[in-house]
């Protein structure tokens, strides 16, 4: 809740995906997911139903309508931090990050935490790095 409420007005839409009671979701599933939350439980092996998840969910979010937006942020966010992301997939392999490695995961795991003023700062980090890409290209032929 905490993520959504710090994200206020520059998420347009947000879905919330659960798996199946028997088996949760797919490693594929959970690759097309942006951000993945659970919830800390007292147990070794914690383990909730649909429903009782879809609840829990519910509840925490619940307060989301009513609190007051804490930032007033573009609405183009979710565009810019596409494109962040489509530059990241060509960046990093660049500099020896491969898309599969530890790196590149915690990078990407960490994207939809980025607020707008830190999805700037990635984007201005990116051209530096690829300025200093271009110009050890051009020297060194």
């Amino acid at each position: 809740r905490d993520i959504m409420a710090r994200k206020g007005a520059s998420v347009a839409t947000a879905a919330l995906v659960f798996g199946r009671e028997d088996r949760g979701l797919s490693n594929d599933e959970l690759a097309l997911c942006d951000l993945l939350t659970g919830f800390p439980m007292a147990v070794p092996y914690p383990s909730l139903n649909l429903s009782q998840a879809v609840m829990l969910y519910a509840w925490e979010l619940s307060g989301l309508a009513r609190e007051p937006a804490t930032q007033s942020e573009p609405a183009n966010t979710d565009a810019r931090l596409g494109a962040l992301r489509q530059r990241l997939e060509h960046l990093l392999p660049q500099v020896d990050a491969p898309a599969e490695g530890k790196l590149s995961k915690w990078v990407f795991e960490r994207l939809p935490l980025l607020t707008e003023r830190d999805v700037g700062f990635v984007h201005t980090l990116c051209g530096n790095i690829e300025r200093e890409l271009r110009e050890s290209f051009d020297s060194n032929p």
